[in-house]
């Protein structure tokens, strides 16, 4: 094997590192975008009910925060336990 040789596998592990960079970080913004709109979606589902419980009194932005919050407190309690759990059951979650 040759020093050329090195030097191509290494850039080549090198493209493919930066590579998996790039994918992890798109998955992560990704997963942020879904997450807020799954809470957003909540929230406006949980404002509409509220709305035709009370006949349209002004708690429905309440109800529809209150919503929002406690999605994102499921989603980051569910991220918690997912990521406290060893790597072996991971794949179970």
């Amino acid at each position: 094997m040759n020093v050329m040789d090195c030097g191509r596998r290494f850039l080549a592990s090198r493209v493919r590192q930066s590579e998996f960079l790039v994918a992890s970080k798109i998955r992560l913004y990704l997963d942020a975008l879904i997450a807020v709109a799954l809470m957003a979606v909540v929230a406006v589902v949980c404002g509409f009910i509220a709305a035709l419980i009370a006949a349209g009194r002004p708690p429905n932005f309440l109800v529809m925060a209150i919503a929002f919050l406690l999605t994102g407190g499921f989603l980051l309690l569910r991220l918690w336990l997912r990521l406290r759990a060893p790597l072996a059951t991971r794949s179970e979650l």
